[in-house]
């Protein structure tokens, strides 16, 4: 009753500290009274508490009497009298149904319940957006045929919200629906959804992958590029394949970046690596020659030279070679750290930092490479593991892999920055890039 009375103040849904304090405090009773814990959290006044509470429902060693109690609850209607007790709320069921597909993330099955084809009728005809994207979602996961055609038709449609469509392309992936694949492919025309069918391109096999994304590389953004570059590093005939379109100047050779060098390198190919060395260049592997790559770029990034650089140009090579990691002044990725209060003008700092990233790594970035069954390889940090799956922090996507598809997992000693970011750079790239890092685009105030 303690538990129900904190849970139900929406007063307390924004404070920094209260959710997850009452959470932590409802969080055992699951074992102790499912039917109570299922009626507190559905009860609750605090989105956190009920997306976590499905969600540990999902985990329990009760998940089947639980996902039945909550499919009794969102299909509930004044005509089919699953529950009594229950009013519907759509806010109430999305965060629900964010629970439950939090604690089902990476399965491609799970048992339907009972009370799935009322619940579904509910949710399907819900005015909310995100009610009816997460039924979509967890009715793949059920294997509820009529949603799997819903789906596609969503994925397909150019007239649905490119949010829907890309919840849509990305559940469809992970389901590894077959014959999806193809459709991807046909789906790469479509550029308000082009990334995330690139990237969904990555978990299959289709022989046509390579030629189809290598045959629009030229009309891709620059983000959409380096996706393509990542996609198609990590199984051997693609990186050959991309390599080769590289040496026949089909693929301008400066697009390609240290990290999918770093993924393509880690293939373990004699003749991927020797065309690397080739197109790209050896990695300095050695302590002294590092040493003396920033010992000369320290000499040269005087004053002088650095007041020339062309910052606008600098900001251009940041977001290609740093953006996808590192977030500055709020604009980027979120997997590194965050650079805009580091020691940026500090120019050692920053050439140790960059040319040597592995000379002390913090066990939070070290990178962790993972070959799956299918022969793809996938580096990046691992931020959970279950007994089901695994969820790895890559450079541009969260990939929640299932355990029975990792064929081999081990823990480099490296950092998530590779080596090697500036040694495809002109000395006036890495001029303008440090410019631009110490300085931003334009004279701090």
């Amino acid at each position: 009753e303690l538990a129900a009375g904190l849970a139900s103040h929406h007063e307390d849904e924004t404070d920094q500290n209260l959710p997850l304090m009452i959470w932590y405090g409802c969080e055992p009773l699951v074992h102790a009274n499912l039917r109570r814990f299922e009626n507190l959290i559905g009860r609750a006044e605090i989105s956190q508490v009920r997306i976590n509470g499905a969600r540990r429902i999902m985990d329990s060693n009760r998940r089947d009497d639980g996902f039945e109690m909550l499919m009794q609850r969102l299909g509930v209607s004044p005509d089919n009298g699953l529950r009594d007790d229950v009013e519907w709320d759509d806010e109430v069921a999305a965060d629900l149904l964010e629970g439950i597909l939090q604690g089902t993330e990476g399965e491609r099955r799970v048992a339907m319940p009972k009370a799935w084809p009322a619940a579904y009728e509910r949710l399907a005809n819900s005015e909310s957006d995100a009610v009816r994207d997460r039924a979509v979602s967890l009715a793949v996961l059920l294997d509820d045929q009529q949603a799997l055609a819903s789906l596609q038709r969503i994925a397909r449609d150019s007239r649905e919200p490119v949010t829907s469509r890309q919840r849509a392309i990305k559940a469809l992936a992970a389901k590894r629906l077959p014959g999806w694949d193809a459709e991807l492919i046909e789906l790469l025309s479509d550029t308000a959804i082009r990334s995330d069918v690139l990237k969904s391109l990555a978990a299959f096999q289709h022989p046509d992958t390579p030629r189809s994304v290598l045959q629009i590389y030229a009309e891709l953004s620059a983000s959409d590029r380096q996706t393509a570059l990542l996609t198609l590093a990590g199984r051997e005939a693609w990186a050959l394949n991309l390599l080769e379109a590289i040496e026949a100047q089909r693929v301008p050779s400066h697009d390609l970046t240290a990290f999918p060098v770093r993924v393509m390198r880690e293939l373990g190919n004699d003749l991927i690596d020797a065309k690397l060395n080739v197109l790209w260049g050896a990695v300095r592997e050695s302590p002294q020659e590092r040493t003396e790559q920033i010992a000369k770029l320290k000499k040269w990034l005087d004053a002088p030279t650095l007041a020339g650089a062309d910052r606008g140009h600098g900001l251009e090579l940041f977001v290609k070679q740093c953006a996808v990691c590192h977030k500055f002044f709020g604009q980027g990725g979120d997997i590194g750290p965050d650079i805009t209060g580091a020691q940026r003008q500090n120019l050692d700092y920053l050439l140790e930092n960059i040319i040597d990233p592995n000379a002390a790594v913090s066990k939070d970035y070290q990178m962790e490479i993972l070959r799956t069954v299918d022969d793809r390889v996938v580096t990046g940090l691992v931020e959970a593991t279950s007994g089901e799956t695994l969820v790895v922090r890559t450079l541009n996507e969260r990939v929640v892999l299932p355990s029975e598809d990792i064929a081999e997992r081990k823990l480099s000693p490296d950092s998530i920055m590779p080596q090697g970011l500036l040694d495809a750079l002109s000395d006036e790239e890495i001029r303008d890039l440090i410019a631009f890092i110490q300085f931003g685009p334009m004279v701090e105030q």
